[in-house]
């Protein structure tokens, strides 16, 4: 199974405003998870609900949050 480069976003992740957003794929990617996770979480509460459904896009800062409540 080929590997996915990883996501500009991620790599500047911590340099990006809270109020920026990011795709489904950069989330997944942060929180090391499949899409089918990512979604399985979402609904669980986990992880925050998008900002936008298409594409789907999450804001920096309520991810930041998570990321910190699961570590």
């Amino acid at each position: 199974m080929p590997v996915k480069p990883l996501p500009e976003a991620v790599k500047f992740f911590n340099d990006l405003p809270d109020d920026a957003r990011v795709t489904a794929d950069v989330v997944g990617t942060l929180f090391a998870i499949s899409d089918r996770t990512l979604l399985r979480r979402i609904r669980e509460g986990v992880i925050p609900q998008p900002v936008t459904s298409r594409p789907r896009t999450f804001a920096v800062g309520a991810i930041r949050r998570s990321l910190r409540s699961t570590s």
